[in-house]
């Protein structure tokens, strides 16, 4: 058994990692054929939201301490 490259499959992983690097003749395409957005490294930094925990409520804080708590506790079994 030989094995033979899916065309279309290399054709979207070239498109991917196109897109990814910030080429938007590449990320065009596979919103338009594919319905997917995808995000350069640039863009991801350009929309990155950064939250000092410091200036959450304490509540918030509390809850998202418990997730993690249960992540890890869970992730241990």
């Amino acid at each position: 058994m030989s094995f033979v490259p899916n065309t279309e499959l290399e054709e979207r992983r070239s498109l991917l990692q196109a897109a990814a690097r910030g080429s938007v003749p590449a990320q065009l395409k596979l919103e338009a054929e594919y319905h997917v957005r995808v995000y350069s490294t640039s863009e991801c930094e350009k929309y990155a939201v950064t939250i000092r925990p410091d200036s959450m409520p304490l509540a918030v804080r509390r809850k998202i301490e418990h997730l993690i708590e249960e992540t890890d506790s869970n992730t241990d079994n």
